[in-house]
Protein backbone atom coordinates (compact mmCIF):
# COMPACT_ATOMS: atom_id res chain seq x y z
CA UNK A 1 0.00 0.00 0.00
CA UNK A 2 1.07 3.56 -0.56
CA UNK A 3 0.38 6.48 1.70
CA UNK A 4 -2.01 9.41 1.21
CA UNK A 5 0.81 11.87 0.55
CA UNK A 6 1.96 9.90 -2.50
CA UNK A 7 -1.61 9.80 -3.84
CA UNK A 8 -1.75 13.60 -3.56
CA UNK A 9 1.56 13.94 -5.42
CA UNK A 10 0.43 11.59 -8.20
CA UNK A 11 -2.84 13.52 -8.60
CA UNK A 12 -0.92 16.80 -8.91
CA UNK A 13 1.39 15.30 -11.55
CA UNK A 14 -1.57 13.95 -13.53
CA UNK A 15 -3.19 17.41 -13.58
CA UNK A 16 0.02 19.04 -14.81
CA UNK A 17 0.79 16.43 -17.46
CA UNK A 18 -2.72 16.54 -18.89
CA UNK A 19 -2.86 20.36 -18.83
CA UNK A 20 -6.42 20.21 -17.57
CA UNK A 21 -8.35 22.65 -15.45
CA UNK A 22 -7.52 22.50 -11.78
CA UNK A 23 -11.02 21.25 -10.95
CA UNK A 24 -10.62 18.12 -13.11
CA UNK A 25 -9.91 15.23 -10.76
CA UNK A 26 -6.63 13.49 -11.69
CA UNK A 27 -6.40 15.79 -14.71
CA UNK A 28 -9.44 14.12 -16.24
CA UNK A 29 -7.75 10.70 -16.30
CA UNK A 30 -9.86 7.79 -15.14
CA UNK A 31 -8.02 6.06 -12.31
CA UNK A 32 -9.17 2.99 -10.44
CA UNK A 33 -7.16 2.20 -7.34
CA UNK A 34 -8.11 -0.56 -5.01
CA UNK A 35 -6.73 -2.11 -1.93
CA UNK A 36 -7.52 -3.80 1.31
CA UNK A 37 -7.17 -1.39 4.20
CA UNK A 38 -7.20 -4.35 6.60
CA UNK A 39 -3.87 -5.56 5.18
CA UNK A 40 -0.41 -4.36 6.15
CA UNK A 41 0.02 -0.60 6.56
CA UNK A 42 1.96 1.35 3.91
CA UNK A 43 5.70 1.85 4.07
CA UNK A 44 6.31 4.87 6.29
CA UNK A 45 8.29 7.85 5.13
CA UNK A 46 9.92 10.22 7.62
CA UNK A 47 7.27 12.43 9.26
CA UNK A 48 4.25 11.15 7.32
CA UNK A 49 1.31 13.52 7.55
CA UNK A 50 -0.98 11.10 5.73
CA UNK A 51 -0.16 7.53 6.61
CA UNK A 52 -2.96 5.85 4.67
CA UNK A 53 -4.26 6.27 1.12
CA UNK A 54 -7.74 7.13 2.39
CA UNK A 55 -6.25 10.19 4.11
CA UNK A 56 -5.37 11.75 0.75
CA UNK A 57 -6.86 15.16 -0.01
CA UNK A 58 -8.91 13.80 -2.88
CA UNK A 59 -11.20 10.81 -2.86
CA UNK A 60 -13.98 9.77 -5.15
CA UNK A 61 -16.25 7.01 -3.90
CA UNK A 62 -17.85 4.95 -6.62
CA UNK A 63 -21.55 4.82 -5.86
CA UNK A 64 -23.17 3.62 -9.08
CA UNK A 65 -22.83 0.13 -10.54
CA UNK A 66 -22.53 0.23 -14.31
CA UNK A 67 -23.40 -2.70 -16.57
CA UNK A 68 -24.99 -4.67 -13.76
CA UNK A 69 -28.33 -6.30 -14.45
CA UNK A 70 -28.39 -8.59 -11.40
CA UNK A 71 -30.25 -6.39 -8.90
CA UNK A 72 -29.99 -9.00 -6.13
CA UNK A 73 -26.22 -9.16 -6.54
CA UNK A 74 -25.90 -5.37 -6.46
CA UNK A 75 -27.93 -5.21 -3.23
CA UNK A 76 -25.83 -8.02 -1.78
CA UNK A 77 -22.58 -6.20 -2.56
CA UNK A 78 -23.94 -3.01 -0.99
CA UNK A 79 -24.88 -4.89 2.18
CA UNK A 80 -21.42 -6.48 2.35
CA UNK A 81 -19.82 -3.07 1.89
CA UNK A 82 -21.86 -1.66 4.79
CA UNK A 83 -21.44 -4.80 6.92
CA UNK A 84 -25.20 -5.26 7.22
CA UNK A 85 -26.10 -8.63 5.71
CA UNK A 86 -29.09 -10.66 6.78
CA UNK A 87 -29.35 -14.45 6.63
CA UNK A 88 -30.96 -14.50 3.17
CA UNK A 89 -28.18 -12.35 1.76
CA UNK A 90 -25.51 -14.59 3.29
CA UNK A 91 -27.20 -17.61 1.71
CA UNK A 92 -27.17 -15.83 -1.66
CA UNK A 93 -23.49 -15.06 -1.18
CA UNK A 94 -22.76 -18.74 -0.57
CA UNK A 95 -24.35 -19.61 -3.93
CA UNK A 96 -21.82 -17.36 -5.70
CA UNK A 97 -18.84 -19.53 -4.68
CA UNK A 98 -17.63 -22.57 -6.58
CA UNK A 99 -16.77 -25.60 -4.50
CA UNK A 100 -13.13 -26.67 -4.81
Amino acid sequence: MIDGRLFDILETIACRVCHRQSDDVWGGIQIIASGDFFQLPPIKFPNPDKEFAFEADLQVDLSHAFHKSDVKLIKLLQCIHLGRCDLDQLRLLCTKFDQV
